[in-house]
């Protein structure tokens, strides 16, 4: 029995791997321009992103975030998998301690085979670039209090929230994607805002997703 239990256990693990090679495939061609992501060193059921706001994309434009995809280990399942800021992020849905960030008003289960992980990636930018006060659940932390009773001072710490990214972005964190110095961020974004002109869909791809970019970040990308 214990070998045989051993057996499941291998068969579930590697169709586990697979399903994720081909949900890493997928967001390779369906998710926005400006997310990137590749496999955690930390763990097979891990995954490392970082997301990239261009000049006038929201109150976190010109921000670099970087984040950390929690995988449930029976997925594809009905457990939403997590996603969880390693930067710190000013905004209602994000828990202030853990950076986990609530995605329960887009994403209340996990339908398998329909939900895929690049629809999480998706939910994460529209949550952050298109925030207001019609958009709060109930939510009371400061974020939400401030969005409500103030949006002007609400986006003036979401400015700040985007210019502190950057520097956090070069610190050391958990997280496997890694950026020179300053210069190779103010490279990158300046790359992002000349091409933002450039109407790209995730379907097509083209210069913005697929190409200065994975030069800039070394290969990494995708």
């Amino acid at each position: 029995k214990m070998a045989r239990s051993e057996t499941q256990l291998s068969i579930a693990a590697a169709i586990t791997a697979r399903v994720l090679t081909a949900e890493l495939k997928m967001l390779s061609r369906r998710v926005s321009a400006g997310i990137y992501v590749r496999e955690s060193s930390a763990s097979h059921l891990a995954w490392d992103a970082v997301i990239f706001f261009r000049e006038g994309e929201g109150p976190y434009s010109n921000g670099i975030f970087k984040l950390r995809v929690l995988i449930p280990e029976d997925f594809p399942s009905t457990t939403v998998p997590r996603l969880v800021f390693q930067t710190p992020v000013f905004h209602p849905f994000v828990d202030a301690t853990t950076g986990e960030l609530d995605v329960s008003s887009l994403l209340r289960t996990w339908r398998p085979h329909v939900d895929h992980l690049w629809h999480l990636f998706e939910c994460a930018r529209y949550l952050l670039v298109t925030i207001g006060p019609e958009m709060l659940t109930g939510q009371r932390n400061e974020a939400a209090l401030l969005l409500q009773e103030s949006p002007g001072a609400f986006v003036r710490r979401t400015r700040e929230c985007a210019q502190q990214s950057i520097a956090t972005a070069l610190g050391q964190t958990s997280n496997s994607i890694r950026f020179h110095d300053e210069d190779h961020v103010a490279e990158i974004l300046q790359t992002a805002n000349a091409m933002a002109s450039q109407a790209v869909t995730p379907e097509s791809g083209g210069p913005f997703q697929l190409g200065p970019w994975q030069d800039l970040l070394g290969g990494w990308a995708m």
